[in-house]
């Protein structure tokens, strides 16, 4: 998307709609539907980046709230005497939380190229 805009940025004339546009081929000047194709190329980069950038938020927040619980697991366990049970719990809950947001940071990477 940075590449777009600032390729929209530099455009001092008409003659680069081929490479706003996104067309490697065909007539160097405006062609119909070129504004369409510029604007279709902004739109998808911004949701891609979006779609990424929400996978990223929500597999983060998902790792730190597992941790934050078994932390307090953890924390309760070893106050009534039971501490190896607790930190057991807390590795368990930690690691599948990261695993899981590790996918889900995965799936809105992914989701971003297919945008």
């Amino acid at each position: 998307m940075k590449s777009k805009i600032f390729t929209l940025l530099k455009a001092t004339s008409i003659d680069e709609w081929q490479q706003l546009a996104g067309r490697e081929e065909g007539e160097k000047g405006y062609l119909e539907g070129d504004l369409l194709r510029t604007a279709g190329n902004l739109t998808g980069k911004s949701a891609g980046y979006i779609v990424k950038k929400v996978g990223q938020g929500i597999g983060f927040g998902l790792a730190a709230g597992t941790a934050e619980v078994g932390n307090g697991i953890q924390d309760f366990s070893e106050a009534i005497g039971v501490g190896a049970v607790g930190a057991g719990v807390n590795s368990l809950l930690s690691g599948i939380g990261g695993g899981v947001g590790s996918t889900v940071e995965g799936v809105g990477n992914g989701g971003s190229k297919i945008i």
